[in-house]
């Protein structure tokens, strides 16, 4: 189990991940940055219209905010899902290759290679409610945020054939009707790599609970507790790159503040410049997804054909031929930990209209990943012996193989004493520290750790309307990670909101 930490030295963190970023590599499951967790579009425009003298109305505010956004960093992305920082794969038994063809059904004789080039697009609306509760006791709030959104993702799975090999058993590309490996794909219950993926829905909702501090003129410092509400979806290890909302139905309990500074004003305060400073901070806790686990020393070893032996008798095979990311997708426990989205924002105040520019830091320690179970399936799982033909480069350890052995490595539960736990670990037939699978392989199936900035600009302007305050703006961001961790995009927004 992980402690608790907090960040509190956001910008330490900040500047140290500068330093030492570095690109992540052969992963097999990436979180994004939810799309509720946004500050910048949320409190842009939001927050001083909150703050105005609204005197005969029982503050009762409302905004609705539809926006767009897309990831710009496909090439990253690609290096993410595949291995040494490549974004193309050479599917061929040559000595150069990166994967064998026999591992998606192919001819030995398939030369060809993959690419990726991934891309996340996001519309939706999210819908924000602010209540004074100053009645109940000065200085008292509650509010509520609910992002409705449909979100897309798209592989951008390519495919470059110079042998197809012509083997008539068999499809002759890895890609065929927009999906991985065509007949082959349809064995695999996870890790396909197909066309464009989308879900819609409501993407958790974030409640808070808040006490203004000090709420003058001048200066306004408000703190609250927090509570999201997980109603988005979590992974189910079915496609390589899942489109997910909100942050993975985990449920999160927090702290936040939120802040104005007047720096100058004039005589009336019709006009005035201002620092606001906000910070939201979560933590998030454990529940039980779908991922994809790794081989040891075996990029996208989890594509390795498999058979399953019956544990009763070693010379019964219960299946052959069966894709090993079917195995290697485990139950497991994930607990993300602590998030924290902080924003410092300029804001410049003529009359009706409101100008700001902004600075957003959002940053996520990695995911804490374990089997929820131990390897107790039925029958015993392998990898075909070094006369198999489409396991002919299978070594995941230097090492002689038996030829006429049907298994050369076995999935099993492993004993306490080789100081492994026996839910992380798959041992070998042979040696027992001889695993092709340990806990840091466990680990690759967890999101890292992911720290991104952000520039924010808007403007409002604000009205009355039937005797009620209202205000329109539109406003923008890009959003640029240290690596390949988090996406980069950028994103629009408009708004109308009002008070009654």
């Amino acid at each position: 189990m992980k402690s608790n930490k907090i960040f509190l030295f956001v910008f330490f963190v900040s500047i140290c991940s500068i330093v030492f970023a570095e690109t992540k590599t052969d992963r097999t499951f990436f979180m994004p940055r939810p799309v509720g967790t946004n500050l910048a579009m949320q409190m842009t425009s939001w927050f001083p219209f909150l703050n105005q003298d609204k005197s005969g109305t029982f503050e009762s505010n409302f905004q609705i905010v539809p926006f767009y956004q897309a990831s710009t960093n496909g090439s990253d992305l690609a290096k993410y899902f595949m291995f040494d920082n490549k974004t193309t794969l050479k599917i061929s038994t040559a000595a150069d290759a990166d994967i064998n063809p026999g591992n998606f059904n192919l001819s030995t004789n398939y030369d060809g290679e993959i690419s990726f080039d991934p891309e996340q697009s996001v519309w939706g609306a999210r819908m924000d409610f602010y209540q004074d509760l100053s009645k109940i006791l000065k200085g008292l709030y509650y509010s509520a945020s609910m992002p409705v959104v449909k979100i897309e993702n798209d592989p951008g799975f390519k495919e470059n054939i110079t042998a197809d090999g012509g083997w008539f058993n068999t499809a002759k590309t890895v890609l065929a009707g927009g999906r991985l490996s065509s007949e082959w794909s349809q064995v695999f219950r996870y890790g396909k790599i197909e066309g464009k993926k989308s879900v819609t829905g409501l993407a958790d909702t974030d409640m808070k609970l808040g006490y203004r501090i000090f709420n003058q003129k001048r200066v306004k410092l408000g703190v609250n507790v927090a509570l999201t509400v997980p109603t988005g979806n979590k992974s189910t290890g079915i496609y390589m790159w899942e489109p997910i909302m909100g942050n993975g139905r985990h449920w999160a309990l927090g702290l936040g503040l939120d802040s104005d500074f007047v720096l100058w004003k004039n005589e009336d305060y019709s006009k005035q410049f201002s620092l606001m400073i906000f910070a939201d901070y979560r933590y998030l806790f454990e529940n039980r997804q779908f991922r994809t686990l790794e081989l040891k020393d075996k990029h996208w070893g989890r594509f390795i054909r498999m058979r399953q032996q019956d544990p009763d008798n070693a010379n019964n095979v219960l299946g052959n031929y069966i894709p090993g990311i079917n195995v290697l997708t485990r139950k497991v426990k994930v607990e993300p930990g602590s998030q924290i989205d902080f924003l410092a924002s300029l804001h410049f105040k003529c009359r009706k209209w409101n100008f700001e520019l902004g600075y957003n830091l959002w940053a996520r320690e990695s995911e804490d990943v374990s089997l929820n179970d131990s390897w107790t399936s039925p029958g015993t799982y392998g990898l075909a012996a070094a006369n198999d033909a489409y396991n002919t480069n299978i070594d995941v350890k230097a090492g002689t193989q038996a030829g006429a052995v049907v298994f050369d490595r076995l999935v099993y539960p492993q004993t306490a004493a080789t100081g492994v736990s026996s839910a992380t670990t798959i041992k070998t037939f042979g040696a027992a520290d001889d695993k092709f699978i340990t806990e840091n392989d466990v680990d690759v199936s967890g999101h890292p750790s992911a720290l991104s900035h952000k520039i924010l600009a808007g403007i409002s302007y604000d009205f009355d309307f039937k005797d009620r305050p209202w205000f329109l703006a539109i406003g923008g961001s890009y959003e640029f990670p240290d690596d390949n961790a988090a996406l980069e995009q950028w994103a629009i927004w408009a708004k109308v909101g009002l008070t009654i």
